[in-house]
């Protein structure tokens, strides 16, 4: 078992016995979200000049919340699972 390698040979296996999330991954079309999200919440009328820390990506946030509701997980418990697993990390 490969415990200190890198993380897409520790993915191989997941990958090879139907990784729910890659399949999820593959099937969509996250496009279409991408557009409606940045339709939503992007402020044309943002001043970047004016400073402030730039808005984390709409889509990778959905992924969050998508995951979040899925696993049925709390904020602070889909924080520690995006520290703790690959493919949590690999999906979004």
């Amino acid at each position: 078992m490969l415990l200190f390698s890198d993380d897409e040979r520790l993915l191989e296996k997941p990958s090879q016995l139907g990784n729910q999330l890659e399949r999820l991954d593959k099937t969509m079309n996250w496009t279409r979200f991408r557009l409606a999200l940045n339709r939503i919440f992007g402020n044309k009328k943002k001043n970047p000049a004016k400073g402030g820390r730039p808005p984390y990506d709409y889509l990778m946030m959905f992924k969050i919340l998508l995951l979040a509701r899925l696993y049925n997980l709390s904020d602070e418990a889909m924080e520690y699972q995006l520290y703790d697993r690959l493919s949590f990390r690999r999906f979004v």
